[in-house]
């Protein structure tokens, strides 16, 4: 690690080896690119089990990109729905606001 005096701010630099075929990998790191390695047991929320993540690791960009609009496609279709159940029952009073009070 190299530090710099500059004025009022200090440079740090880190030299890192890069592996051979890493400009393939964006120039990440070995680290850096096993990081995204697909787990077991992970939170079903994790980007990791993106299939437009997976195929996007995998190279095949168009077929990443179909995925990602079909789930973004998805995604509003499901807000969509539920904002008109929400307008429905805010609509029939089936929802009113509580006020609830501090307790000291």
């Amino acid at each position: 690690m190299i530090y710099v005096r500059r004025r009022r701010y200090v440079v740090c630099g880190i030299f890192v080896n890069y592996s051979p075929g890493a400009d393939k990998y964006y120039d990440f790191t070995e680290f850096a690119c096993q990081l995204n390695e697909p787990e077991a047991g992970v939170a079903p929320t994790d980007s990791r089990l993106r299939p437009d993540q997976r195929l996007m690791e995998d190279g095949r960009w168009d077929e990443a990109n179909t995925e990602k609009c079909r789930l973004e496609d998805k995604q509003r279709a499901a807000k969509k729905k539920r904002d008109a159940e929400l307008e429905k029952i805010q609509s029939s009073g089936g929802i009113r606001k509580i006020r609830i009070k501090k307790l000291v």
